[in-house]
């Protein structure tokens, strides 16, 4: 199995979103919901013993806690012996 970094994951709000762009669309965009809606649903997750969850809007998708907080991550894509990802991995504390 080939791993290669791919990129960065920049975190200004202590945890991640993992979710398909088709369903950002469902997430809370004014003020007020972002307030009611975000901080009370979407972070509840990052705040339980697994740091972590399903995120309920539209199509969902996971939040995780990152770790160290606020920061960049690099992003590593595992390939098969065929060159298609097979898990993507976000490296939030180094060994």
């Amino acid at each position: 199995m080939d791993k290669r970094q791919i990129g960065t994951c920049g975190v200004d709000a202590g945890c991640l979103i993992i979710i398909d762009p088709c369903y950002l669309k469902y997430l809370p965009d004014t003020d007020k919901d972002w307030e009611e809606r975000w901080c009370e649903d979407i972070l509840i997750p990052t705040h339980t013993p697994a740091q972590g969850g399903q995120v309920n809007y539209g199509g969902g998708g996971v939040v995780v806690s990152s770790g160290h907080g606020d920061g960049v991550y690099p992003v590593y894509a595992h390939y098969d012996e065929d060159g298609c990802i097979t898990k993507v991995e976000i490296v939030f504390i180094g060994d």
